[in-house]
């Protein structure tokens, strides 16, 4: 095979690779819709509490608000403010590290999952943090497993959520919807 060859070859399979896959098209501050594959949705994924939380040693602990926050937690942490993560630290100072309705789909496949959020407190040079998380399918995890990962450059943070809850079509398999942002398993 000659390299002309090769070159043709490695196109089509780039061509049918990129044109096949399917997009995750924002439907909600909380949610996407593909065409094929279904929403994939955070409802009902912080439970009765509405949020999400881990420490990360002493002084940091931060807080996932999914589909929007029912308490205010700290000084800028506030219904008003529309977080959806915090971070606190040493028991008195919060952070927001993104907004609610300023959740974008970065990627999406049939495993993963990425949304991205900005517009969170200001950080030096005029910059506003910001997080992504990384939406993780696996069906054999039926409690969230939510992770921090690390902070990446100065003021963007990532983290990583591992749920069945997560996997595309789970709206269209067995959970009501009641509103934007919740729903309600078959099996409770």
């Amino acid at each position: 095979m000659n390299f002309y060859s090769l070159t043709i070859l490695s196109l089509s399979v780039l061509f049918c690779l990129t044109s096949s896959a399917e997009q995750c098209v924002k439907n909600s501050h909380c949610s996407c819709k593909t065409d094929k594959l279904g929403e994939v949705s955070l409802a009902g994924i912080a439970g009765d509490v509405g949020y999400l939380e881990v420490d990360v040693g002493p002084r940091f602990k931060y807080r996932f608000y999914p589909c929007g926050i029912e308490e205010d937690w700290g000084e800028q942490c506030t219904k008003q403010d529309d977080p959806a993560f915090c971070q606190y630290i040493d028991s008195h100072n919060t952070k927001i590290l993104g907004r609610l309705e300023s959740m974008q789909v970065q990627s999406f496949n049939e495993l993963v999952t990425v949304f991205n959020y900005t517009g969170g407190s200001p950080i030096a040079a005029g910059a506003n943090r910001s997080t992504e998380i990384a939406l993780v399918c696996n069906t054999n995890i039926t409690t969230p497993v939510f992770k921090f990962v690390k902070e990446e450059n100065i003021g963007h943070y990532k983290f990583e959520l591992t749920s069945n809850r997560v996997c595309p079509g789970l709206m269209d398999q067995g959970c009501q919807r009641i509103d934007s942002c919740t729903c309600k398993l078959d099996n409770g």
